[in-house]
């Protein structure tokens, strides 16, 4: 049995004490909810002019960006915002809707300004934007004590720029906005009712392709979380990311969406997604088990303070262990198959 968990009042008492921070905000900080709040309010409205369904596109894109919040959020902390403003430990619904509202507005208006472009190219141009801003703000955030970093990251960020941000960011931040605007991307499909080619031949090692860099990229982002020890040398390609765990979710990854294309073929996407998910679920969950109750993964120390406490029946792991399959895997899916559908379906270029 994994040793951290042996004793299970111990666990929940140290998970409480670690729960427990300063939410006290400050007058600048609640200047600065105000001024998030109002964006909401008044760009909305704005963007409601430029785009259909302007409501449920926010609605899904702020899910996206909470989504990935949710399985990120040992990397980071977010204090003194007042505690009106916190939805799960210091997870914040207004940080949310302030990158969310930031991030439709910049694909709404490069939409409309670059319409002539190809799809991958308006992508770019989102990336470098956003890229821009998110440092921007990310600053503000840092400067006003709101955003901190977590020791595990910051023993990889080891150097910063004089406005706050780490250099990695400039790593983080487009894989972030990547993932997120790919989910955003692929509901939309959903929201705007596109009409979708439906694929007689697929290109199967295409998908594999836009899996591996998927799932390699964000592994490489989420890498403070957790420690792969006990591993052969050769198979670390970077710090501890390592090619046997790795490659395995790539290969899942892409089985899955492959096998649920063929058999829910008639489907519509909302429910292949779940499909995916749920493919992956019953794969991936026993291996991340084995791996964990062998000593292969090592959780981060801030990793294990932000679990909930309750643990699964009969091998005693954080449900957290469970929960963070759909949340990791809905953005790495939903990326790769609005890639793929992009790639199958020219006219949407």
């Amino acid at each position: 049995m994994f040793k951290y968990f042996s004793d299970l009042e111990a666990f929940r008492q140290s998970v409480r004490l670690q729960h427990q921070f300063d939410q006290v905000a400050t007058t600048s900080i609640i200047v600065f909810e105000v001024f998030v709040l109002l964006a909401v309010l008044i760009l909305l409205p704005v963007l409601s002019k430029f785009t259909k369904r302007v409501l449920w596109k926010f609605v899904v894109l702020a899910l996206g960006v909470l989504i990935f919040e949710f399985f990120t959020n040992p990397m980071w902390f977010n204090y003194k915002m007042g505690p009106w403003a916190y939805i799960f430990q210091d997870i914040s619904w207004i940080l949310t809707l302030g990158w969310s509202i930031m991030i439709l507005s910049v694909i709404v208006f490069v939409d409309r300004i670059f319409s002539s472009g190809k799809e991958w190219q308006r992508f770019g141009i989102y990336l470098v934007v956003l890229t821009g801003l998110v440092l921007f703000f990310e600053s503000i955030v840092i400067k006003l004590g709101i955003r901190s970093y977590s020791p595990e990251v910051e023993a990889v960020c080891n150097r910063y720029f004089s406005f706050g941000p780490s250099f990695a960011s400039l790593y983080y931040i487009p894989v972030f906005l990547s993932l997120v605007i790919g989910f955003y991307k692929y509901w939309s499909l959903l929201i705007d009712g596109k009409n979708l080619v439906p694929i007689k031949r697929r290109k199967w090692f295409q998908g594999l392709g836009l899996s591996a860099i998927a799932v390699f990229f964000f592994e490489i982002m989420v890498d403070p979380m957790a420690q792969n020890v006990g591993l052969p040398q050769w198979s670390y390609v970077y710090r501890d990311v390592s090619l046997l765990m790795t490659i395995p979710w790539i290969i899942i990854v892409w089985m899955a969406i492959n096998f649920v294309d063929v058999k829910l073929f008639d489907k519509n996407i909302f429910v292949r997604f779940f499909g995916y998910l749920f493919f992956i679920f019953i794969f991936v969950f026993p291996i991340e088990v084995k791996w964990i109750l062998s000593g292969h993964i090592v959780f981060s120390p801030n990793v294990q303070a932000g679990f909930s406490g309750f643990l699964i029946p009969g091998i005693n792991l954080p449900v957290e262990v469970a929960f963070a399959i759909p949340f990791y895997y809905a953005l790495i899916v939903a990326f790769v198959k609005y890639w793929e559908i992009l790639i199958y379906n020219k006219r949407l270029q």
